[in-house]
């Protein structure tokens, strides 16, 4: 079962760099992986060659990923689990661009597997077809329940930001 909002009813909030910012994702969705494990994510289509962000003076994708890191914490403490940010890129070569800078990010936290990112125009987004900054496997969206345990995520009940 999947559950699915449009980005013009949802926001994230985050403190980056003593900033407050608030993002517009473009969706949100969530799977029921069975065992009522609920996995949530964000999506985020980019088209166009980033700009720089207004406040945080940098690669505006980088600075989304910054202000997702910093929103992580408040939605696991009300949602019980964690979520990914989903990026879709029109070609490889702009995918591979981000996931480099968010490599070179690591000492921010940036190097890690909340981002999945690939190519616009996949067949199955089930499929493995994503790729993080963390490494170079292809993975799935519904990874490995024991891989997820190990870092520390619990499956969860349908929050009621599912349901509004």
């Amino acid at each position: 079962m999947a559950y699915f909002c449009s980005g013009a009813h949802i926001s994230v909030r985050g403190v980056v760099r003593d900033e407050r910012v608030t993002l517009i994702p473009d969706a949100f969705f969530a799977i029921r992986d069975g065992e009522n494990c609920v996995r949530h994510f964000y999506v985020e289509v980019t088209k166009a060659n980033p700009g720089k962000h207004r406040i945080l003076k940098e690669n505006e994708i980088v600075a989304k990923c910054e202000t997702y890191l910093a929103f992580a914490p408040a939605f696991k403490q009300e949602h019980g689990s964690d979520f990914r940010v989903l990026f879709t890129f029109p070609t490889k070569s702009k995918m591979e661009n981000l996931l480099t800078m968010l490599r070179e990010r690591r000492q921010d936290g940036l190097n890690n597997r909340k981002f999945y990112c690939t190519v616009e125009g996949f067949a199955n987004p089930l499929e493995a077809i994503w790729k993080t900054p963390k490494d170079a496997a292809a993975r799935k969206l519904l990874g490995d329940r024991t891989t997820d345990a190990r870092r520390g995520e619990t499956p969860c009940a349908i929050s009621e930001m599912l349901h509004n």
